[in-house]
């Protein structure tokens, strides 16, 4: 075990579990394999991240340093709005922590932090280094983004996603529901962003992209059952042109 856990932590070995999530079958033994073999924040000891030149820089994982965390989840709570999921890499986040989202350079304001276990909630004095948890309404933060102390601006490394390579149209079942779609995918596009969607201004079709046919199915799945809105996928039209 202690080699498994040692390439592990190098990154020279992935170990792979099989399991039923409907069923919940073997996740016990899942969780205690992780428990067994994945390094703890403490162990690994750094991350790598750039600062305002560009330049490598190590963020150690110290409760004490400056607060570096990278949100790698973004939920749309049906009661509390936006819901960002943060691993805090350095330092700690409370209510009162000072915070710029290096993307966007604006200030975010944090009124609370959560922790979380399943679909259960419970508010936090601070979240810290090498913890996860959550913060409520953010407003220009999306999957991906580094939340940082203004004291020491560094972007941490983010999270490559899949080419959104799959398109189709997508209409409404309902003529006149055209906002509520779009509305309703902006949210699943903050989730998922790997989603991607626009309007064809020459054929006037709404276009959603995904990694494939199968994702496709299933934000239409998830259209109908988290906002209620019924849409159908369509093969795009051509915009012919005289040559």
């Amino acid at each position: 075990i202690l080699g498994v856990s040692q390439g592990v932590k190098d990154g020279t070995i992935c170990p792979v579990f099989c399991g039923d999530a409907h069923n919940t079958f073997a996740i016990d033994q899942l969780l205690n394999s992780l428990t067994w073999l994945a390094p703890s924040a403490a162990e690994k000891s750094e991350e790598i991240g750039v600062d305002l030149d560009g330049e490598p820089v190590e963020v150690t994982v110290n409760p004490n340093a400056a607060a570096a965390a990278i949100v790698f989840k973004t939920v749309a709570d049906p009661f509390i709005g936006r819901l960002s999921y943060i691993k805090v890499v350095s330092g700690k986040i409370s209510p009162d922590t000072p915070i710029v989202n290096m993307r966007t350079g604006s200030q975010e304001r944090i009124t609370k932090v959560l922790t979380v276990c399943g679909k259960k909630q419970s508010d936090a004095d601070y979240i810290g280094a090498g913890d996860i948890g959550a913060i409520p309404k953010l407003v220009n933060t999306k999957t991906g983004d580094t939340l940082c102390s203004p004291l020491r601006k560094v972007v941490l490394d983010g999270i490559d996603y899949p080419v959104s390579s799959y398109t189709m149209a997508i209409y409404p079942k309902v003529k006149g529901d055209e906002d509520k779609v779009a509305q309703a995918l902006s949210k699943l596009a903050d989730e998922d962003p790997t989603i991607k969607f626009e309007t064809n201004h020459e054929t006037h079709e709404m276009l959603i992209s995904g990694i494939g046919e199968q994702h496709l199915e299933i934000v239409i799945s998830r259209l109908k059952s988290k906002y209620n809105v019924d849409a159908t996928l369509q093969k795009q039209k051509i915009a012919y042109r005289e040559t």
